[in-house]
């Protein structure tokens, strides 16, 4: 049970954005750009379309907001496909 459990602990930090960002995949580092980017632009512009009232910049914010969360998704199923199998998790 403890063995598991440490398993799980060494997941869950191999999952980490940092990890992630030190890692030396370029794909993984410009798609962590791309999101930070994307929720960058989409912050500013739904602070813009609510200060100005218009509906058009509001629903487009939001439309950008699912999008990095699909790109962050990927990232997920990224990391994930990097692992090696174990006693579990035989393909990885």
């Amino acid at each position: 049970m403890k063995v598991l459990l440490e398993e799980e602990v060494i997941r869950f930090q191999r999952l980490c954005l940092l990890n992630v960002v030190r890692s030396g995949n370029r794909l993984m580092k410009r798609l962590v750009m791309l999101i930070s980017l994307s929720v960058g632009c989409s912050t500013a512009e739904l602070v813009i379309g609510l200060l100005s009232g218009q509906a058009g910049l509001v629903s487009d914010a939001f439309h950008l907001t699912f999008g990095c969360g699909l790109l962050t998704f990927s990232l997920f199923a990224m990391v994930a496909s990097r692992r090696k199998p174990d006693r579990i998790y035989t393909y990885g």
